[in-house]
């Protein structure tokens, strides 16, 4: 068994979360995500469910790509909405995986249906480096944007 396979995302997932509510805008959102050193933020109701996702990419190009107003231009206009969720006790391998089957580089994880952490592709690097198999599928990702076909 590699190490990839053993280790859980619970023992290298991010516990701190950067989150807005839909009705935020771009500028407010982008203006946290610089604050907080963040590429992503979570995008939570009232309740703490978790509605979406938004990545600093996202914010490009839908947003300053397409010359839209970043004061008026909201976050659930561009949100990937109901984003797959992983729980603290997948593998690393397993989660690898799933990044690669849909093009994902963060995933947000739940327990028992409750908002807990995020991990993201690089924080998946250190677990993988020993295992062959592991480090190819996290160049594949990383070389190829499945969402674009």
């Amino acid at each position: 068994m590699t190490l990839a396979e053993k280790i859980k995302i619970g023992e290298i997932m991010q516990y701190k979360l950067v989150a807005v509510n839909p009705k935020c805008t771009i500028y407010r959102a982008a203006a946290l995500m610089e604050k907080e050193n963040v590429g992503t933020v979570l995008v939570i109701n009232e309740n703490n469910k978790l509605l979406g996702i938004v990545t600093d990419r996202q914010i490009v190009t839908k947003v300053i790509a397409h010359h839209k107003n970043l004061i008026t231009t909201t976050i659930d206009e561009i949100m990937t909405r109901w984003p797959i969720t992983i729980s603290p006790e997948d593998s690393c391998k397993e989660v690898l995986k799933k990044m690669g089957e849909f093009g994902f580089r963060r995933l947000p994880i739940e327990d028992n249906g409750k908002l807990v952490g995020i991990v993201s592709i690089s924080d998946l690097a250190p677990v993988c480096e020993f295992d062959d198999t592991c480090v190819k599928d996290m160049v594949k990702e990383l070389s190829s944007d499945t969402r674009a076909k």
